[in-house]
C-alpha cells in the first residue's frame, strides 16, 4: 500500500481550512457509502484522492526509461519531445507487459530534451503488469504545468484487487495547494475530493487534510508518519498516536 504522506510529498511540495463547498469539476456523481468499507478500501481512496495513483502512474512511465534501465522489454521509441512505450512482450525480471503508454516532455529523460517552459504529460492506454499474481493496469493521464504548480488528472487504476478512477486537480501558490475532484471505486460509487496541502508545516501540524464526499463524508488529516481519518456522523475513525 503507498503511503499518503509520501504522495503528498512527491506529487506536490506546495494550510488553509477545508473547504467542503470547493468546486469540483468532476463527472463522478457522490453516491459512494463510506460506511462499511474495508480499512484497505479507505486507504486505497484516500491515497487516490491525494492525488497517489495518478502519481503510480507517472512513475512507472518514468521508471521504463530504457536510458537508465537497459531491459530490451518494453520497446521504446522517441520522436521529438515524445516517447512512445509499447508493450506486448516479457521484462527480464519476468514482468509482463502489455498495452502501452506516451510521455511528452519529461523531465529526465537523456533522449529528450526537456523544455522547461512547456508542460508534461503522461498517458497510459491499457498498460498492464503482471507478474506471477499480481496484476497492476493503468490507464488515463495526467498532464503537469511547466513549473508543476498545476496538475490535471483523469486515471484508472486496478491494483491490490480494486479498480479506482481518479479525476482531480490541484494548483498551488506556495506553500499551499489546493485539490478538487472526484474518485469512483469501480462498482462501488464514486465521492467528490477537496482539500489542501502545506508545504510549511510545522511540528505536530498535519501536511494536508482532505474530504471524500459520498452518500456520507470521510475527513482526513495527513501527518509525516500517520493518516487520521473519520466518517461524520459514526464513531469510525482512526487517531495518530
Amino acid at each position: 500500500m503507498r503511503h499518503i504522506a509520501v504522495a503528498l510529498w512527491v506529487l506536490s511540495a506546495c494550510g488553509g481550512g477545508l473547504d467542503e463547498d470547493a468546486p469540483t469539476d468532476t463527472d463522478i456523481e457522490p453516491t459512494l457509502v463510506l460506511r462499511g468499507r474495508s480499512e484497505a478500501e479507505l486507504l486505497r481512496l484516500m491515497d487516490a484522492g491525494t492525488g497517489g495513483d495518478a502519481r503510480a502512474l507517472e512513475i512507472w512511465i518514468e521508471f521504463l526509461d530504457d536510458d537508465y534501465d537497459p531491459d530490451p522489454c518494453p520497446l521504446i521509441t522517441v520522436a521529438g519531445k515524445t516517447a512512445t512505450i509499447t508493450g506486448g512482450c516479457t521484462r527480464l525480471d519476468g514482468t509482463e507487459i502489455q498495452g502501452y503508454a506516451v510521455v511528452t516532455n519529461p523531465f529526465a529523460w537523456r533522449r529528450i530534451d526537456h523544455d522547461p517552459s512547456s508542460e508534461r504529460v503522461y498517458e497510459a492506454h491499457q498498460l498492464t503488469l503482471t507478474n506471477g499474481s499480481w496484476t497492476t493496469i493503468y490507464d488515463g493521464i495526467v498532464r503537469y504545468s511547466y513549473d508543476l504548480n498545476r496538475f490535471d488528472a483523469d486515471v484508472t487504476l486496478s491494483d491490490d484487487g480494486m479498480t479506482v478512477r481518479t479525476d482531480l486537480a490541484y494548483a498551488c501558490t506556495w506553500p499551499i495547494c489546493t485539490f478538487a475532484g472526484g474518485i469512483e471505486l469501480i462498482g462501488g460509487g464514486g465521492a467528490h475530493v477537496s482539500g489542501w496541502s502545506n508545504d510549511d508545516y510545522g511540528p505536530g501540524e498535519p501536511m494536508g487534510e482532505f474530504s471524500l464526499r459520498g452518500a456520507n463524508q470521510l475527513t482526513y488529516r495527513v501527518f509525516p508518519t500517520c493518516t487520521e481519518w473519520w466518517i461524520s456522523n459514526t464513531s469510525l475513525g482512526h487517531d495518530c498516536p
